[in-house]
């Protein structure tokens, strides 16, 4: 019998399975060829136990077989959970980008809120210190027209005692008037009255110009009541 070849060194994971598998189906050759050459010799023992050795090596083989189609599944579902493991990695890195876009449209319009609140801060300021200067100029101005308020109070007070004096005065100087006239008013009617009882007779005369005497100092009486 010759001397087998060695393995072949495999690359993947169980290349001793397809050493095996390979070795036998090399030992099984070997055995047929050898089983040939001995039945030139009609040795049904060689015969015999080449067919054993033949047997042995394809079991061998498929044993290999076998336990490379079991790493071959393994290997298999494996592949398929790293596939179904990188789809749901990239579904999270998906959703993930989406946050982050969601995220940074989120920080662009609070900086945009941001700047507008600042700007209405600003103007707010702005018009307060507006506000707050007018409305110190208009306390001042408030300050002043209330000094010329109590300025003119204070002469209306003084013109107003001024006029109460006058009005005095006046009422003082009317009544002296009034009382001058009437007096006038009655020494003409008295000049009068003696000038009519000269051109009468005595007795009915001196009766006529009393009379008439009394007449206008009654009336000159009701003026002073009145």
């Amino acid at each position: 019998m010759p001397p087998q070849p060695p393995p072949k060194q495999g690359f993947s994971q169980g290349s001793s399975l397809r050493s095996i598998a390979e070795g036998s189906n090399s030992a099984a050759s070997m055995a047929v060829n050898n089983q040939d050459a001995a039945g030139h010799q009609a040795a049904y023992v060689a015969k015999n136990t080449l067919a054993q050795s033949a047997a042995a090596a394809s079991a061998t083989a498929q044993a290999a077989l076998a336990g490379k189609q079991i790493l071959l599944q393994g290997l298999e579902q494996q592949y398929r959970d790293a596939q179904q493991a990188l789809m749901s990695e990239r579904q999270q890195l998906m959703q993930a980008q989406r946050a982050a876009d969601s995220t940074q449209r989120a920080a662009a319009e609070a900086n945009q809120h941001v700047n507008v609140l600042q700007n209405t801060l600003n103007a707010a300021q702005a018009a307060a210190q507006t506000v707050t200067q007018a409305a110190n100029e208009a306390a001042g101005e408030l300050a002043a027209q209330q000094a010329m308020v109590g300025s003119a109070m204070d002469r209306l007070e003084q013109i107003g005692k001024q006029l109460a004096a006058v009005r005095i005065d006046f009422e003082a100087t009317r009544t002296a008037a009034q009382q001058a006239q009437a007096a006038a008013q009655a020494a003409a009617a008295n000049a009068a009255a003696a000038a009519a009882s000269s051109r009468c007779r005595p007795g009915q005369d001196g009766d006529a110009s009393a009379t008439t005497a009394e007449t206008p100092r009654r009336k000159q009486q009701r003026r002073w009541r009145r």
